[in-house]
């Protein structure tokens, strides 16, 4: 039975937040002690405890960074089976190094990006950059809360749907502290936004956000891209990347993140008359995948004659284990990579329009004084 926050929880949000506030503010008035490191460390979290498209979004910082310095991301590798420092190679896999690091080694193979994995995050910055000292910029994935290290840009991600600022501390909400926490964001991301924003309802959260934000920082609006789909492995009836024709056909659905509502919903959009969208299984946030839920989803194949299956770039990264390769599902598994866009805004259409620039340019503007360098936008 899966954990639902109420009203019922108040007493005990109150004691949980009072704790956290008490660990800022030991931090604030530094009785802890916060490291600042050479790189520019730009962190990338949020004050809830998932489901706001942190990895797409650090896929996109990535993919922005790269194009003016060597990248290194680090994360804490939730659910690996391995402890301390790990440097993220060809070796590793979503067992050892967690599922998001691994997506991302998948995603910037080839590519001038150092990954790993550390629970400290202020021990894991020095070993990461020590195997590639020509990193300029560090992303910690997930890191907020992680006040032992003083990020010189610190991004604070909250959904459309659900702000922070409408939510409450657990246990009576999904806050893992209190709102008062957003005052330490350089900058707000309110991602998952839909592509056709009006200007009065990004008018309304910039007026309901900015109360719990430092004057100075700026409010960016993102939406979510759902890609081409790619087969998870080029095998067996999968040998290309050509999805093949799904007219008439039965798909399916599976994933395990945070918030699968978004991706049930892009699934039941491309089902219409000719397509029928037969299952979808919500999978914990992190879930492991096993021979047996593989089994369990091609019974599935079978009794309901699904010939295309559907899932997140997070839920390849871990079909790709070696003891699950050769198993039939496998071959009927197509995975979709999911981006991000920042919204600009269009004043002769009235709402946000697409390829908006400000986030760029305030970030590489922001990383490059940090650097003492000067970056724009190309």
């Amino acid at each position: 039975m899966k954990f639902k926050p109420g009203k019922w929880a108040l007493p005990l949000s109150w004691l949980y937040g009072s704790i956290m506030q008490l660990r800022n503010l030991a931090y604030d008035r530094q009785w802890f002690r916060s490291l600042r490191f050479e790189p520019a460390v730009i962190s990338c979290g949020n004050l809830s405890v998932g489901g706001t498209g942190k990895s797409p979004h650090t896929e996109y910082l990535t993919t922005l960074l790269l194009e003016h310095y060597p990248v290194g991301i680090l994360s804490r590798g939730y659910g690996r089976n391995t402890k301390g420092f790990v440097l993220v190679t060809e070796q590793e896999s979503a067992k050892t190094v967690g599922d998001e690091p691994w997506q991302y080694h998948l995603r910037f193979d080839g590519a001038d990006v150092s990954i790993g994995v550390a629970e400290r995050r202020a021990e894991g910055i020095p070993l990461l950059v020590q195997t590639n000292p020509n990193i300029r910029a560090v992303i910690l994935d997930d890191a907020y809360q992680h006040r032992s290290v003083k990020p010189s840009q610190n991004l604070l991600i909250t959904t459309f749907q659900h702000p922070f600022w409408r939510d409450n501390v657990l246990p009576a909400g999904w806050l893992r502290e209190g709102v008062s926490g957003a005052k330490r964001a350089n900058a707000l991301i309110i991602s998952k936004c839909p592509s056709d924003l009006t200007a009065a309802e990004r008018n309304r959260y910039i007026k309901e956000a900015r109360s719990y934000l430092r004057p100075n920082s700026p409010i960016f609006f993102s939406t979510l891209l759902y890609k081409k789909p790619r087969p998870v492995a080029l095998s067996g009836r999968a040998l290309t990347n050509q999805l093949p024709s799904l007219i008439g056909v039965n798909i399916g659905g599976f994933c395990g993140i945070a918030t699968p509502n978004l991706f049930k919903e892009h699934l039941a959009n491309i089902a219409d008359s000719t397509v029928v969208l037969k299952a979808f299984i919500g999978l914990d946030d992190h879930a492991s995948f096993d021979k047996q839920l593989l089994d369990e989803l091609y019974e599935k194949t079978k009794s309901q004659d699904i010939k295309v299956w559907f899932c997140t770039a997070k839920d390849r990264a871990k079909l790709l284990g070696a003891d699950l390769l050769n198993h039939p599902m496998i071959e009927l598994c197509w995975y979709i990579p999911i981006g991000v866009e920042f919204l600009g805004y269009d004043e002769d259409k009235g709402h946000q329009g697409h390829n908006g620039n400000g986030f760029d340019n305030w970030l590489l503007t922001s990383v490059g004084q940090t650097l003492g360098l000067d970056s724009k936008v190309k």
